[in-house]
């Protein structure tokens, strides 16, 4: 059928907004969000397993409700302004759905400075499959300055629609 089909990472957010803030930390921080009733799709399950493991990480889970412990942190349901607000000082994101297309919050992380740690192989992040590499990288992480190369692709890349220029 001749049909070109072009991807391009979207954000609908201001860029501005999300200046590099990545610090250092004794201990990672590190946050996933979901939506209720699709937990395990968003990570949870993956989470509560591997946490154990990775002692010097804090998971943060925004969007469902559970019960803290350990270095688990349930945070529930907030508002954009709280979550955007709270993510700032943290060291990264986890983003552990299969198929996501390009995901807001990978976006905002790398925005920032941060990892980002994904089951999809998106330009520049880190990549795993598996549980023990996960954690590998998890473990090994927190060595590591901001990450500004995927700062720099995303916003070269963003919102970069062709077609936008030749719309009357």
């Amino acid at each position: 059928m001749a049909i070109e089909a072009e991807v391009v990472p979207s954000f609908l957010e201001d860029v501005n907004e999300f200046k590099p803030s990545y610090m250092p930390s004794e201990k990672m921080n590190i946050y996933l969000c979901g939506h209720k009733d699709r937990e395990d799709e968003y990570g949870r399950a993956l989470v509560e397993r591997i946490a154990p493991q990775s002692k010097d990480v804090i998971f943060h889970i925004y969007g469902f409700d559970g019960q803290s412990h350990d270095n688990i942190v349930y945070h529930g349901r907030v508002s954009a302004e709280q979550f955007n607000a709270e993510i700032k000082s943290y060291q990264g994101c986890l983003r552990a759905n299969d198929f996501d297309g390009c995901s807001e919050l990978v976006v905002k992380a790398a925005l920032m400075g941060q990892y980002v740690i994904s089951r999809i192989p998106y330009p520049g992040v880190w990549y795993y499959e598996t549980d023990k590499q996960l954690v590998r990288i998890l473990n090994n992480i927190k060595k590591i300055n901001p990450d500004t190369k995927l700062r720099e692709y995303f916003l070269s890349n963003l919102n970069q629609y062709s077609w936008v220029n030749t719309v009357l």
